[in-house]
């Protein structure tokens, strides 16, 4: 029997790694590409472009079809991300193009626990030990694509080890 302070388990068939890159990491930053990657290997990406306007003014307007295609590829999903905070912002601004809600965020940490075993410091060495793997698999990097791949293949690595997938 489940304790009440144990997290039910994570449907891993429906678990995806999103990951947002943005034009900078503080105030007046925007996305400019959204990238989902889901633990069988699928992994979509967007650009987004930003308006002339947006640029020189401000003004936050991405092409809707971007948003509705995000939403189109959450939609019964459980996206995970290692920085949810910076994520989620970015992804409102996105999505207050169509003003569709989204899916929250769960943090990637509460994904790794799933598919790790041991201690604290067991868990880390799997991680590390994995994260290295997916990074020589998927070596491109700060594209959201292709960030989103190595994250989710980090997992795929740690929950075929465990015998979860």
């Amino acid at each position: 029997m489940r304790s009440i302070f144990e997290p039910e388990p994570i449907d891993l068939a429906r678990a995806c790694v999103i990951d947002v890159e943005a034009s900078a990491l503080g105030r007046g930053s925007y996305p400019i590409e959204v990238g989902v990657a889901w633990l069988d290997g699928r992994v979509m990406s967007w650009l987004i472009r930003p308006t002339a306007e947006w640029l020189e003014r401000g003004v936050w307007e991405p092409a809707a079809e971007v948003a509705e295609g995000v939403m189109a590829a959450l939609s019964g999903q459980l996206p995970h991300s290692d920085a949810v905070g910076a994520d989620d912002a970015w992804l409102a601004s996105l999505m207050a193009v169509t003003g569709h809600s989204y899916p929250r965020l769960e943090p990637l940490d509460d994904l790794l626990r799933e598919v790790t075993t041991g201690s604290n410091k067991d868990r880390a060495a799997e991680v590390e030990q994995a994260m290295t793997e997916a990074s020589a698999r998927r070596p491109r990097r700060h594209r959201a694509g292709g960030d989103a791949a190595r994250l989710a293949e980090m997992v795929r690595i740690l929950a075929d080890r465990a015998d979860r997938l």
